[in-house]
């Protein structure tokens, strides 16, 4: 029915799509390059790679695009949208400092994972990170009726904490 193209000179990956209520498609994913158009939005990487969140309506015009990260390598894998139409995608930061919306995530580790949440408008909601001093990635979320967001993926620091739950490692990486 259509097909859109995204990003800018350098590498820009789509990892995940989502689709809402109202048959919009939302993608996540990541974009290195030093300028990145998605629709009618140009986005400008914080440096590093940048987490993209870029929703289009039911015909493929975008309504909204938007950049998260900091200075390092930021990147969603999973993307799923509630029954009220707010996104949340899930994936890992390695910037020691980055920005997802206006909420400021501080790494602790070599990276940490993320879960970020977005109004049907694109404004953040909220944003959160977790793991120890290894590398935690979350490569799959999903939603309920509720709204409560569910997020898979591993961790390898001997020990993790997410969302004031700790995990202690038995092996070299732990689901």
């Amino acid at each position: 029915l259509w097909a859109v193209r995204g990003g800018g000179t350098g590498n820009d990956y789509i990892r995940s799509v989502a689709v809402d209520g109202a048959e919009g498609v939302v993608a996540a994913g990541y974009f290195s390059s030093s300028s990145a158009t998605f629709g009618n939005v140009t986005l400008t990487p914080a440096g590093g790679t940048d987490a993209v969140m870029w929703k289009m309506n039911a015909e493929g015009t975008t309504l909204w695009a938007v950049r998260g990260g900091g200075s390092g390598s930021d990147d969603l894998y999973g993307v799923a949208v509630d029954g009220a139409g707010a996104v949340v995608a899930a994936g890992y930061s390695r910037s020691s400092a980055a920005m997802f919306g206006d909420v400021a995530l501080n790494n602790v580790g070599w990276a940490d994972a993320i879960s970020w949440k977005l109004s049907s408008e694109g404004t953040t909601l909220w944003a959160v990170s977790g793991g120890g001093t290894g590398v935690e990635f979350i490569g799959g979320v999903a939603v309920d009726g509720a709204g409560a967001v569910v997020a898979s993926g591993h961790f390898e620091s001997s020990t993790s904490t997410f969302g004031g739950v700790a995990l202690t490692i038995a092996g070299m990486r732990d689901a």
